[in-house]
């Protein structure tokens, strides 16, 4: 799926003063805080299929599964293999709720290919709004 152009620097030039470059993501398992810190993005799949967050996402919950991958800096990427957590994302923070337990109905979800994600490039394009 190809990207939606964006605007240049010289088109809205008030545009990178209201996107956000990072977030907060904290994940917790049952017993403690894994992870946080500030990504620029992260990636993980929900019933619906793979999908990405980059800084200002809209607000966002969803029960996730398979992978939850974690980009900090651009060029750097870090995947845990996870079975289930709930996600929520709201004013540009994140939590991750690994270890949930689902109904015996949402057990049975289907493996999705992440190779499709653009999230990289998406970073990287809005590194390149930056300069």
């Amino acid at each position: 799926m190809p990207l939606i152009p964006q605007p240049t620097r010289e088109q809205k030039p008030w545009i990178l003063s209201t996107i956000p470059q990072t977030f907060v993501l904290k994940i917790l398992n049952q017993s403690r805080v894994v992870f946080i810190g500030k990504v620029k993005a992260i990636a993980s799949a929900n019933a619906y299929g793979s999908f990405d967050i980059l800084p200002g996402h809209t607000n966002f919950v969803a029960i996730i599964f398979q992978k939850l991958i974690l980009y900090p800096q651009i060029g750097v990427k870090q995947e845990f293999e996870i079975d289930t957590g709930i996600l929520r994302f709201i004013n540009n923070s994140c939590e991750v709720y690994l270890g949930v337990q689902l109904s015996e109905e949402l057990k049975d979800l289907p493996e999705f290919d992440f190779s499709a994600l653009e999230t990289e490039n998406k970073i990287k394009e809005r590194a390149e709004l930056e300069t």
